[in-house]
Order: C-alpha cells, then structure tokens, then sequence
C-alpha cells in the first residue's frame, strides 16, 4: 500500500502539470506512455519471441500520432490502418504465439492516444474535459479497490478477475458519481448536473470494463502484471487500461455532441 501511495504522490503532479499547460507536454506524455503501454502489451502477448510484430507495432505507432501531432491526419490514420494488416498477416506468419495481439495493440492504444490529444487539443474546453476524465477514472479506481477490499462479496468476474467484486463495482461508480457533483459544484455552471453525473458513471462502467479487458489479456497468456515500472501498481498498461477504453468513448460522446465534426472527417 504505501509504494503505491509514494508512486501516486510522484506521478500525479507532473501528469496534471502536462494535462494544464497542453501542447506540446501532453503530447509527449501520452507519446511516451502509449509507447511503454504497446511494449507491455506486445510482452503480455509473447510478441517478442520472433521480436517483428511488436517491434513494427511501436515503430508504427510512434510514426502514427508523431504524425498526427504535425497535423498529418491521413497519413496518420493510414499508417494505423496499414500497419494492422500487416502486422496481422506477420503475426499468424512469423510468431504464431502472438497471432493478431500486436496489431489489436496497435489499434486500442493508438486510437486511445490520438483520441486524448483530440480532446485536449480542443481550445473550448480540452483541459476540463481531460482533467474531468482523469479525476473520474482515479476516483473509480480508488473505489473499486477501497470498497472491493472493504466490502468483497460476490465476485464480478470471477475467471477473469477473481479479486474484483460487484461491491468494488458499484463503489467505484458511486465515487466517481461523488467526484463529478464536486466538480460540477466548482463550476459557474448551474445546469445539466444529472447529464453530467450520467456521463461519470458511464465512464467509471467503460473504465472497469477496460480494467477487465487486461485482466482477460493477462490471464489468457499467464502474466499477472504488464510490467514492474510503478512501484505497487505494475506496469503502465495497469495504469491506464480504464482510460484506453474510455478515452475513445468520451471523445466520440464529444465529437457527436459538437454535431459530430471528428478529426477522420
């Protein structure tokens, strides 16, 4: 417990520093984690046995959003679309062990990257979005772990996830409901609270799903964390497995809010 309190009081500042100030530091925040959450994903996969598909996979995803960051959006998406064929095809081709998981990789973390640069790039309101997303996956996090010890009680997924229950669950959920009513009292806003409160508990239910999604991962290839970088945490993929899948979700809620105007347009 405390390694991971220390680890939290080191990262979150300069996290929350790059979300504030924008570009061009939360474009290479989120370069630099999508880069170590591929690698960890491509290891969990046994992609390094034959070392190819994971190691095209990075290199595609790193030339990918370095390119969307300069405003190169079809090339971008191109170099994404193109790189999962191929990767795909060398998968099942040259490491049959990792079979397709290199190129999912590459489309979960890469689509999640550019959706996070997206809407902080917004100049209306990318930093509260960002920063909203944030403080709700934390919250759900902190609740699923605090509640899911202190209650237990049914398991959620038990084949998956023998340690997450419904209790965690719906504590996670109800502190994320908690965080968004602190949020919205803080804002000159006064109206749209139950939309609001709606939209944090639907990403607190995306963010477990995410969570459970790597847990699936991991459990199918035998691997219990992503990696040992975070001290009591594990590897960055357990870190940000909520928000890969949340990111892309909020960011299309967003972009059909704004009369659906999305980059790929």
């Amino acid at each position: 417990m405390i390694p991971r309190l220390v680890s939290s009081i080191i990262l979150i500042p300069p996290v929350l520093a790059a979300i504030w100030f924008g570009s061009p530091y939360f474009e290479i925040l989120v370069l630099i984690v999508g880069l170590i959450a591929l690698f960890e994903w491509c290891r969990i996969a046994r992609a390094g046995e034959t070392a190819w598909p994971g190691h095209i996979a990075i290199l595609v995803f790193a030339v990918a959003l370095v390119s969307y960051f300069f405003q190169l959006v079809i090339f971008s998406w191109s170099m994404i679309g193109l790189g999962f064929v191929v990767l795909v095809i060398l998968g099942w081709r040259t490491d049959a062990a990792a079979g397709p998981w290199p190129a999912i990789g590459l489309i979960y973390v890469g689509i999640a990257c550019i959706a996070l640069v997206e809407l902080r790039a917004d100049p209306a309101a990318g930093r509260q979005i960002i920063l909203w997303l944030m403080l709700v996956i934390w919250a759900t996090d902190i609740g699923a772990y605090l509640f899911g010890r202190m209650i237990g009680g049914v398991k959620l997924a038990p084949r998956i996830s023998p340690n997450k229950t419904w209790a965690g669950l719906l504590g996670g959920i109800g502190c994320a409901i908690a965080v968004a009513a602190i949020i919205f009292a803080a804002t000159p806003v006064k109206q749209g609270i139950m939309l609001f409160v709606v939209l944090s508990a639907a990403v607190a239910v995306v963010s477990q799903a995410g969570d459970l999604l790597e847990s699936w991962l991991k459990r199918r290839f035998g691997v219990k964390d992503s990696g040992n970088l975070i001290p009591g945490h594990g590897g960055i993929l357990d870190r940000i497995d909520g928000i890969l899948l949340s990111a892309p979700a909020v960011a299309i809620v967003y972009w059909l809010y704004q009369g659906g105007n999305a980059p790929w347009k």
